[in-house]
């Protein structure tokens, strides 16, 4: 006789719902975790790229005023810049043949010379280079700063100058760079004039939209400035991506290879500013050129940054659009008239959309002026705008200066 009890078929669909529901409120549990960590992920990997892109935390937002400052040494001791050197960019001799100074400025000195440069297959080359040195023993550390700069800071760019390399022989440092062809880019547009320079502006527009860019020295016209609007935004692009503040733009500090290759140099007062947007100088204070310095710096603030950066650049561009115009001149006291709103006239060569950015530039609360990632996209969209076809020039221009760039590297 079988005693065993059987379950019901009620029985058997009460176990069967309890489990459904079971499962049913653990998928939904899983699917709000699943849901709250991508969120979570999303909204970190947004914030991560607005810092990237412009690294303000929200306290400095609200505030304006940096998390961390960052200090600039004075009577920084003696530092051994050859701890570490990078092999490729430092040979004990490069039997300098130093021919003459062309520059001398507070910080250092400029001079002309050939360095014999080994290369593939045993071969040497005599190559012609600029050779920066300190002014005098107090100014070592710009040298040793922008040497730290050079060898472990940046990369290389078609728009910067090209570190060649450098050489100590007691406390005198060298730093050798590539020699520019065209020279600082202030000194070459100031050689053309309205009897010389090829004028492309026609009221709201340009004519010869489908100019073909002139590589020669001996050329200047509407469609090379817009280049060099955009080459030198691009340069300092890639800087603030890295988060470095150049704090001494100007068209002085910016030359021209012989393609007309744009190339920032002159690193001497470049900082990095890490995740803290300034670089406030809370110690001893840069000789800078006042005109092409941003308002913000005129006062106690002290802050660098490249929104400040943005300024000197807006600067720049107008001194390149007028041939190499003295900026405010005749101007007894710059500092008020910036404050009273007043603000650099329109070149004479400049679209009026170029010269309103320029504006944008200019603009009194630092915070409400392009990126120089903005500045780029700017004159590409312009450009586009007028149907003019010589973006794709200009990449060609970078990507031959590329090359040229990684044969002066090659075999050092």
């Amino acid at each position: 006789m079988d005693f065993s009890t059987k379950p019901s078929a009620a029985g058997n669909t009460q176990d069967d719902s309890r489990m459904w529901k079971l499962i049913s409120v653990s998928f939904v549990s899983f699917v709000i975790v699943l849901g709250f960590c991508i969120l979570y992920l999303w909204i970190k990997l947004k914030s991560l790229k607005r810092k990237i892109r412009n690294p303000r935390n929200d306290v400095e937002l609200k505030t304006g005023v940096p998390m961390l400052q960052i200090n600039e040494p004075v009577d920084e001791p003696e530092q051994n810049v050859m701890e570490n050197p990078n092999e490729s960019q430092n040979v004990e001799n490069w039997n300098l043949e130093y021919v003459n100074q062309i520059e001398e400025n507070v910080y250092h000195t400029l001079g002309l010379g050939y360095i014999t440069v080994p290369r593939v297959e045993n071969r040497r080359n005599r190559e012609l280079v600029i050779v920066k040195r300190s002014t005098n023993p107090e100014q070592q550390r710009v040298i040793r700063d922008e040497l730290r700069f050079l060898t472990e800071g940046i990369e290389r760019h078609p728009n910067l100058l090209t570190f060649i390399g450098h050489e100590v022989n007691g406390s005198q440092i060298s730093i050798y760079m590539e020699h520019p062809e065209g020279g600082n880019l202030l000194k070459f547009v100031q050689r053309f004039d309205n009897t010389n320079f090829g004028n492309h502006l026609r009221n709201n527009g340009y004519e010869n939209t489908h100019w073909v860019l002139d590589s020669r020295l001996t050329t200047l016209c509407t469609f090379d400035l817009l280049s060099f609007s955009w080459q030198i935004a691009n340069g300092m692009k890639f800087l603030a991506g890295n988060e470095f503040v150049h704090r001494w733009l100007t068209l002085k500090n910016v030359f021209v290879t012989a393609n007309k290759t744009i190339r920032i140099g002159n690193f001497d007062l470049t900082r990095h500013f890490g995740n803290n947007p300034y670089y406030a100088i809370v110690t001893q204070r840069p000789q800078l050129d006042l005109h092409h310095q941003a308002p913000e710096l005129n006062s106690n603030e002290n802050r660098f940054s490249e929104q400040s950066d943005v300024w000197s650049y807006a600067v720049s561009v107008w001194q390149l659009w007028t041939l190499g115009k003295t900026p405010y001149e005749g101007v007894e006291n710059v500092e008020a008239f910036i404050e009273n709103e007043n603000r650099l006239p329109k070149p004479e060569y400049a679209h009026q959309e170029v010269y309103h950015y320029l504006l944008e530039c200019w603009k009194r609360e630092k915070l409400d002026r392009p990126t120089f990632s903005k500045i780029t996209e700017f004159f590409e969209n312009h450009m586009d705008s007028h149907r003019l076809q010589i973006k794709r020039q200009i990449d060609q221009k970078l990507e031959a200066s590329r090359t040229v760039q990684e044969a002066m590297g090659a075999g050092i």
